[in-house]
């Protein structure tokens, strides 16, 4: 690159030397004054010549830096089909975060999340969304807020008696999703809560689990959780939702994570200020309000 950009400055060069010193300069006239004409000509080359140069730093030295974004499939919200590009309205607020920020986005291969976490850590991938906080994930990423986070849901067998109180859920397998960060107070400090607890690789998973009766409860971000379930024709009918109400220990907020070791590290006012900028021309919400009927909070991991 460095090596077109000098030719091309050797090119314009050559022009200004022709132009001043060539076989027909700009004369005086007998009005001791430039011949305009001549002199007309000559500046076209030589803004032409600027031009040149120019264009050749836009093309070649302008180049936008590529940030990958760690991703799986989340219908409704960025579906990873198993063929083509990953479609959905956090795939789009994305392009837009991109375009305002100025780097070209790249998507993961269709990755599990616990492993995404891995990945960010070790600067593997630059970008995650749907992030709720915690100091574990603080060390590793740069996680800023775009939108207020719901508490989860408590799932089971359409058969199962109703679990109504912290009590009573002790007394019950309950599936959580590995490298999930949860907003209810009540899993803020699983150990001293003594909830029996199997962690699941993803969502689809943990439900799979109730559905064969390995785990008697599932506890889900509620958006996600429909969106599993109206995906998979074998979970039709098959839950409800507990009356145990799983309240926030404090206000959350949905992140993106930007790894602390990418290698554009550079980027991280860009995409402050840019994510600001969605936020404050709300064109984050529109996006993900594809269900008048439900909460119009994006679930959060």
């Amino acid at each position: 690159m460095f090596a077109v950009v000098l030719f091309n400055i050797s090119v314009v060069i050559r022009k200004y030397n022709t132009i001043f010193n060539g076989t027909e300069p700009c004369r005086l006239n007998r009005n001791q004054r430039l011949n305009p004409n001549c002199c007309w000509r000559r500046i076209k080359r030589i803004g032409a010549g600027v031009l040149l140069m120019a264009s050749t730093f836009m093309t070649h030295g302008a180049e936008l830096p590529v940030l990958e974004w760690c991703l799986d499939d989340f219908p409704n919200r960025h579906a990873y089909p198993q063929t083509g590009e990953p479609y959905g309205p956090t795939v789009e607020m994305m392009r837009e975060l991109a375009a305002i920020a100025g780097f070209k986005l790249h998507f993961s291969p269709n990755t599990p999340f616990a492993r995404c976490l891995k990945q960010m850590a070790s600067g593997q991938s630059d970008l995650m969304t749907s992030l709720n906080y915690s100091e574990q994930r603080a060390a590793t990423m740069y996680l800023l807020p775009y939108e207020q986070a719901k508490p989860e849901v408590l799932y089971l067998r359409q058969d199962h008696s109703d679990i109504g109180t912290v009590a009573q859920l002790k007394k019950y397998q309950v599936a959580m999703v590995r490298g999930y960060v949860y907003n209810a107070r009540l899993l803020q400090n699983t150990q001293q809560q003594e909830l029996k607890l199997l962690e699941a690789d993803t969502l689809d998973h943990a439900f799979g689990l109730l559905l064969l009766k390995r785990v008697d409860a599932v506890i889900a971000p509620p958006k996600q959780a429909i969106n599993i379930i109206a995906a998979n024709p074998r979970y039709q009918g098959k839950f409800r939702i507990a009356p145990l109400e799983l309240l926030p220990s404090t206000e959350h907020f949905v992140h993106l994570g930007f790894s602390k070791k990418s290698r554009h590290p550079q980027l991280l006012p860009a995409l402050v200020k840019s994510l600001q900028q969605l936020i404050d021309q709300n064109r984050i919400e529109p996006l993900h309000d594809t269900d008048k009927a439900s909460s119009t909070l994006q679930p959060v991991l």
